[in-house]
């Protein structure tokens, strides 16, 4: 992490932080509060930017990835050291729709982790007290992780998916051979490609 994004992060805790100190429910003793405001200007945005962080990068496999493994969690086991899986998943949702990359079913994603998220009990909501400063805060966050490497590598990376759907290693970088398998139906086998892809890169030849 350079240190102007380790500074941007900062500055946005700092500003999250006094916002978020307007806002305090009557209902919530000072302790409890400050407990609150710890935990998001601390913990929760450097997570959130990360987060961003790889969708950018990375686009839909890592937040494919991602759902796959929070929808094999247990969710009621909530640590605050991160953000609930339901905020982090609907964030990055948010992200990926604002790319609006080609070929890639938004909706139908949406509606998978929905479906899933109206099925468990949210015990970590205690922590998000208004809605309002939660938007302000990712919304800070978008703005903060500027660069967007997908968009030039998505082209890439539905092409090498091709490739894999029909059996084949595909002549790509390693980066896209690997986010595309990522997209694959969980039922392919790809014990061959996989052996394939560390016999290309363990034979000394840093191309395809």
């Amino acid at each position: 992490m350079t240190y102007t994004l380790r500074s941007s992060i900062q500055q946005l805790s700092l500003c999250y932080e006094k916002t978020f100190r307007k806002k305090r429910p009557l209902s919530i003793g000072q302790r409890d509060f400050e407990n609150i405001i710890y935990i998001w200007a601390r913990k929760w945005i450097p997570e959130l930017v990360s987060d961003c962080f790889s969708v950018k990068t990375l686009g839909p496999p890592y937040v494919i990835q991602f759902m796959l493994m929070a929808l094999d969690s247990e969710p009621e086991n909530i640590d605050v050291s991160h953000p609930p899986n339901n905020l982090r998943v609907n964030f990055m949702m948010d992200l990926l729709e604002s790319l609006a990359l080609p070929r890639f079913d938004i909706d139908f994603y949406r509606g998978v982790w929905n479906s899933y998220s109206r099925s468990i009990t949210q015990p970590s909501s205690q922590y998000i007290l208004d809605e309002e400063v939660v938007v302000n805060a990712l919304s800070g966050i978008d703005a903060v992780v500027r660069d967007t490497p997908i968009r030039g590598k998505w082209t890439e990376i539905l092409s090498a998916e091709e490739a894999l759907s029909s059996g084949n290693l595909p002549e790509k970088d390693l980066v896209s051979i690997v986010s595309a398998a990522a997209l694959l139906d969980t039922t392919i086998n790809l014990d061959q490609i996989y052996k394939a892809l560390l016999e290309r890169y363990t034979s000394g030849s840093d191309t395809p």
